[in-house]
């Protein structure tokens, strides 16, 4: 085998082996924009080590949204505030 087949074969598996993010920006923008203020990843996650744990704020978005990765704008804000009725008043 060349040396450039193995360097492309180890480049392929240490791309195929990296964690990816599951960052939503999507939906931070569409909730600072309908209430008019900044969050934080807190919003719906309760510790920032870990993304894929939700608080009860984000696990009710995620039923809310019905799928992963929502884009449409519309939808996000139907199920932000879909949310809010169902969540404690503070």
């Amino acid at each position: 085998m060349g040396k450039l087949t193995r360097v492309l074969l180890a480049g392929a598996f240490v791309l195929s082996t990296v964690a990816t993010a599951d960052a939503r920006p999507q939906y931070k923008k569409a909730f600072d924009a309908l209430y008019s203020k900044k969050t934080a990843c807190a919003l719906c996650h309760p510790n920032k080590e870990s993304k894929k744990e939700r608080n009860e704020y984000g696990d009710a978005l995620g039923k809310a949204l019905g799928e992963k990765n929502v884009k449409d704008v519309d939808a996000v804000n139907k199920a932000l505030k879909a949310v809010e009725e169902k969540m404690p008043k503070e």
